[in-house]
């Protein structure tokens, strides 16, 4: 392989390794309004981000990794709820966002 290929490929993962230094990172927990419960099987994602999201598991929790640092409006569906949009301003961390549902 040519030197200046090889010099092109790692200089594209050297860049990959870096954006991921920089990524947030958005947990959370989806409970029900009105019996405090976790809600399972809910939906989370930003809004005009494609490709980027997440569903609850049985204790209602989600998590999203690889998110750049920034301000997102997120929004949780479900067919039971109502959904709900919340914005969250994401670091280089992680980031908590907890969303409670109405029936």
């Amino acid at each position: 392989m040519p030197r200046e290929v090889m010099m092109k490929r790692i200089t594209i993962v050297l860049m990959m390794m870096a954006v991921s230094l920089f990524a947030g990172k958005i947990t959370g927990k989806i409970t029900d309004s009105r019996t405090g419960e976790p809600v399972a099987g809910a939906n989370v994602y930003p809004l005009n981000v494609k490709g980027v999201g997440a569903s609850t598991n049985l204790d209602g929790e989600y998590w999203i990794d690889g998110l750049q640092p920034g301000g997102y409006e997120m929004i949780v569906t479900h067919i039971a709820y109502a959904s709900k949009v919340q914005r969250v301003d994401v670091g280089d961390g992680e980031t908590e966002l907890n969303f409670v549902l109405d029936a």
